[in-house]
């Protein structure tokens, strides 16, 4: 454990050995970070049937601070509750570079951490990640995100790119995003989920989202796909997709594929990159919009769009 007013600066962790731990958490640098850590970097770990594994830490806790460390070409592994830097987050992590990180898991996962917890705070300014699930609550950065998620540049999105792939509720930067704004993200990885909802942004959104680009195709073998968020359940704002959707045996839309009731998608447009067009698919349900809305959609547009589905089925623009 690094504990309170300690810090640990340029530490390596460079596939010289093998990470054993008999407690709860699994981490590169140590289990419990209470401190700082800082400038690390660490090599690849973890076992597929341990719980809480992090590429620098299992669990950094409230006040705790993770900042400037590097995970690049490296792969990390575990069950349950998996993260490239942390698999639970109450503090702060800064600074983060993540280049081909590959994470392993089932259940929550995400490229940076696998859950941030409330009062967690998480800036990034960008990855590449491959994200490797068998089950639920998947994200390029996080996998349940119930804190803050920022951009380091205030001008100008952070881009994910590269691929995340679970069984259902997956997302190109959170799997289930539900607290706060995930604000200037732009998804370009592949997004597929085998049976369950994608969406390129969220899985699932119970928060706001806003201003964020998707550019990746999303993918729902059995389950809903959406360009932006397969179910929204609170708000979507000002979010552009240019992403191709599919859920051949769901329900498809260009932003959400579900419009919950009470729910808000305003300031939106879907739109094919250069001069083609944008296809979306889907076996009941499917518009340019979203596939099923029982809440309010505003001053949103679709433009150069495919909408292809059963002929017993229902499709439409918005």
């Amino acid at each position: 454990k690094v504990g309170k007013k300690t810090t640990i600066d340029n530490c390596r962790n460079q596939d010289a050995g093998e990470v054993v731990t008999q407690g709860t958490y699994t981490g590169g640098i140590c289990e419990v970070n209470e401190g700082t850590i800082q400038n690390c970097t660490v090599s690849s770990l973890g076992e597929t049937d341990h719980d809480y594994v992090g590429g620098i830490v299992g669990l950094n806790k409230q006040g705790a601070t993770i900042q400037g460390c590097t995970f690049e070409q490296k792969t990390v592994t575990g069950k349950n509750y998996v993260g490239g830097i942390a698999a639970e987050n109450y503090g702060s992590i800064s600074g983060i570079t993540l280049n081909n990180v590959t994470v392993k898991a089932n259940n929550i996962a995400g490229g940076i951490v696998g859950e941030n917890k409330s009062g967690g705070q998480i800036t990034v300014s960008s990855a590449t990640v491959e994200m490797s699930a068998s089950g639920e609550n998947i994200g390029g950065i996080v996998g349940v995100n119930n804190g803050t998620i920022t951009s380091l540049d205030k001008n100008n999105n952070v881009v994910i790119s590269g691929s995340v792939s679970g069984k259902k509720t997956v997302g190109g930067i959170v799997g289930s995003n539900q607290f706060g704004t995930l604000e200037k993200f732009e998804n370009q990885a592949a997004i597929k989920a085998s049976n369950g909802n994608a969406g390129g942004i969220a899985g699932s959104n119970d928060a706001t989202i806003k201003s964020c680009f998707n550019r990746g195709t999303v993918e729902a073998t059995k389950g809903n796909a959406g360009g932006i968020a397969a179910v929204n359940r609170n708000m979507i704002s000002g979010c552009k997709n240019y992403g191709e959707a599919d859920a051949k045996n769901g329900i498809c839309g260009g932003i959400a594929a579900e419009n919950a009731k009470g729910a808000t998608i305003t300031g939106c447009e879907v739109l094919a990159s250069g001069s083609g067009t944008i296809t979306f698919t889907g076996r009941t349900l499917v518009g340019g919009i979203a596939g099923q809305n029982s809440g309010t959609i505003s001053d949103s547009t679709v433009k150069s769009s495919t909408i292809t589905n059963d002929a017993d089925s229902k499709g439409s623009a918005l």
